[in-house]
């Protein structure tokens, strides 16, 4: 984002680069937010959570320990059931 200031001195300045700061902030803070509330995850994490193949997933998903979802052509996983599925395996 390129922006032009009429800037009359040092004070404006700084309040200019505060202002900016502060939106950038609130920004990242709402980005963070957004991608915290999905309730799936990508087969990648998941593999990365268990610390499995990819595989052993879908042998898992055919057992029905959990499901998948699709959306869009994609696979996904519900965090939930795969915390539940954590749990009950302890």
């Amino acid at each position: 984002m390129t922006q032009l200031y009429a800037i009359k001195d040092l004070t404006d300045l700084s309040k200019e680069i505060r202002k900016i700061v502060k939106e950038e902030i609130s920004d990242n803070k709402n980005q963070k937010i957004s991608e915290k509330k999905s309730p799936f995850i990508k087969i990648q994490e998941v593999c990365k959570l268990l610390q499995v193949t990819k595989p052993t997933i879908y042998d898992w998903v055919n057992k029905d320990y959990f499901k998948k979802y699709k959306i869009n052509s994609r696979t996904y996983f519900n965090k939930e059931e795969i915390f539940d599925f954590l749990k009950s395996q302890k």
